[in-house]
């Protein structure tokens, strides 16, 4: 098995910029849906629990940063939203307009629906993200309630930062980065001030951390992982098969992670049956890299859980 896992470049300055905004945009998004009234009472109340709207606010602030980041890589369609309706223009109006044309969160809120369902507008074809990320019940608090405009605007500013402030380039944002960042800011814990209607986060304390099992996994022990566990299973389940079923039964495999964190297994995991998925599909002048991106997607759509 020759196949190697790799990971894509991650720059440890754009990671703690990615934290920085990620940690600044939370504590902004926290605070304007603090003035919300219905939505501080039923926190007061505990009828919502702080930590479920802390959680609430990370699939919140990973879906605007995942647009913005697949926008500008041009992972997104372009042009399937109008001008008052894709992610550029909420951003631009944000740094620019200061939300005087349109209701940024009402707009928002149609985006994410649009993701979650797919579906056609202006004739062009809007992909489905229906994953936990997009499912509207991991939100279902904070899209039934109005955010405070001027503190949702500075989240978005926020955000828009890492690029305009800090020159950091979506474009050379990688996945790894957004999950080392990601992994960070897993160890803060949130704190309310009902009395000024501020959100916040804190480090935990070491016995916090453990309690809440905020260690994550080094790449270095990913990879001893998978060549220990992984690699023997792919050449066991190809052992003896012939060529022309070897796809298949590579497809039958299952690598699952109850409690996959940020998806660093996953991911190479996802990486390493990929590479060998393409191995095997590669014919005489065939384009590796085109190979490649559909083997991963046909992985993922069915051996990575």
């Amino acid at each position: 098995m020759t196949s190697k896992i790799t990971h894509p470049d991650s720059n440890i300055g754009i990671i703690n910029q990615l934290r920085a905004a990620i940690i600044d945009s939370l504590t902004l998004l926290g605070s304007a849906f603090l003035q919300n009234d219905e939505l501080c009472a039923a926190l007061q109340e505990r009828r919502l629990m702080p930590l479920s709207f802390h959680r609430q606010l990370q699939y919140l602030l990973y879906r605007l940063l995942f647009v913005l980041i697949a926008e500008r890589k041009g992972l997104l369609l372009q042009g399937v939203f109008n001008s008052h309706r894709s992610g550029d223009s909420i951003w631009d109006m944000a740094v620019e307009t200061g939300f005087e044309k349109v209701d940024p969160w009402t707009q928002w809120l149609n985006i994410m629906q649009a993701l979650w369902t797919g579906g056609i507008e202006q004739d062009q074809s809007i992909p489905s993200l229906s994953t936990d990320l997009w499912d509207p019940a991991a939100c279902q608090d904070l899209i039934c309630r109005i955010p405070c405009k001027e503190l949702y605007r500075d989240a978005l500013m926020t955000l828009v930062g890492i690029e305009t402030d800090f020159g950091v380039p979506f474009q050379s944002i990688q996945p790894r980065d957004v999950s080392a960042a990601y992994e960070s800011v897993l160890a803060l814990v949130p704190s309310i001030c009902f009395e000024s209607r501020t959100y916040t986060l804190s480090v935990q304390d070491e016995n916090e951390r453990k309690s809440s099992g905020s260690y994550y996994t080094p790449e270095e022990l990913v990879d001893r992982v998978l060549h220990s566990t992984l690699v023997p299973a792919i050449e066991n389940a190809l052992q003896n098969v012939p060529k022309a079923k070897q796809e298949s039964k590579l497809l039958s495999l299952t690598v699952c992670d109850p409690s996959c964190g940020s998806g660093n297994f996953l991911v190479a995991a996802a990486r390493l049956l990929a590479s060998k998925l393409t191995d095997i599909r590669m014919a005489n002048g065939a384009d590796r890299e085109v190979l490649y991106q559909q083997s991963l997607k046909d992985v993922l759509g069915g051996c990575v859980y």
